[in-house]
């Protein structure tokens, strides 16, 4: 972790920022390797956040995801 880095979005932005287009996550579904680059697993992680916000989810609410141990 950076000095500049003070929470875990600090650290995956400048993750995102340095490693862009390289190889980030991997996971296998039903037999079939599935991968995603830094800037995917940042789009992937926004459209999440924004469905929340359209949902009416903001700052200081508290939610739960119920799901398996993966990515």
């Amino acid at each position: 972790m950076e000095a500049t880095e003070k929470t875990m979005n600090d650290v995956f932005r400048n993750r995102v920022q340095k490693y862009k287009d390289r190889l980030a996550v991997e996971k296998k579904m039903n037999g079939v390797w599935h991968s995603a680059t830094w800037n995917e697993y940042y789009e992937r992680s926004r459209a999440v956040g924004m469905g929340l916000y359209a949902l009416g989810i903001r700052k200081g609410d508290m939610v739960s995801i119920l799901s398996e141990n993966r990515l």
